[in-house]
């Protein structure tokens, strides 16, 4: 509560993006897409929250060595009030705990907020 509240004072309560990386316990993906169905159909969006973009790791030529992330997601939220208020909600944390914390085997989240541009002369090149 005390980081979101610190974010919202120094960032404003514009937009966010939060960038996900997932890695999954062997087996266990079909599950989180369980959550992410719910995220998509009402915890998240309910509260304006919405994936982006989600995809998969590409691994290099050395492979996949289980230790690395599986998957990305990028969710766009109004503000960081918005993905507060998801996140102390009841039903999603029900969500969460049924279908994401048993299928991660780690995660990160990195929350950006948006570039003001207002002011900024870009002028083309072309």
């Amino acid at each position: 509560r005390t980081w979101i509240e610190d974010f919202a004072e120094k960032e404003g309560k514009g937009a966010v993006s939060m960038l996900n990386l997932l890695a999954f316990k062997p087996g266990l993906k079909g599950q989180y897409l369980k959550y992410g169905a719910e995220f998509a159909k009402s915890v998240g969006s309910r509260r304006g929250g919405n994936a982006k973009i989600v995809g998969s790791v590409i691994h290099g030529e050395g492979g996949d060595d289980g230790e690395g992330w599986d998957e990305i997601a990028l969710a766009h939220y109004p503000s960081i009030l918005h993905f507060a208020d998801m996140l102390a909600s009841e039903d999603y944390q029900e969500v969460n705990h049924k279908y994401r914390v048993g299928s991660l085997r780690d995660t990160l989240i990195l929350c950006t907020s948006e570039l003001g541009l207002e002011g900024w002369l870009l002028e083309s090149k072309l």
